[in-house]
C-alpha cells in the first residue's frame, strides 16, 4: 500500500453553511477520490469507515453522531455513505 501522507485530505464536510446536499456531494466526491489516490480500495470496510469519519471534520462528525445507526453499520463505509446520502439528499421520487 502506498503512503498517503503526501495527499491532501478532503475538505471537511460543512453542515452549518450553504446547501447541505451540495456540500455532501462535494465531500463524497472528494472522499472517493482520496480513497483511490491513497490506494485504499483494498483496505477493510472498517478501516475505510474510520478514515471517512476522520475526514468528516467537526461539523460532519456531529452529524454522524446524530444518526441512528446500528453498531455494525458504523464500521462499514458504504453503509455510512448511504446514511449520509439519505440524511443530506433524502430520497428522490421519480415521476413517470
Amino acid at each position: 500500500m502506498q503512503s498517503s501522507f503526501n495527499l491532501r485530505l478532503p475538505d471537511p464536510f460543512r453542515t452549518n453553511s450553504g446547501n447541505i446536499a451540495e456540500n455532501w456531494k462535494r465531500f463524497r466526491d472528494q472522499f472517493e477520490n482520496y480513497v483511490l489516490a491513497a490506494d485504499l480500495t483494498d483496505t477493510s470496510a472498517e478501516k475505510r469507515a474510520t478514515i471517512f469519519l476522520t475526514c468528516l471534520g467537526g461539523e460532519g462528525y456531529d452529524t454522524y453522531r446524530s444518526l441512528s445507526l446500528p453498531p455494525d453499520d458504523k464500521k462499514d463505509v458504504s453503509k455510512l455513505i448511504d446514511a449520509f446520502e439519505k440524511f443530506c439528499v433524502g430520497s428522490v421520487n421519480v415521476t413517470y
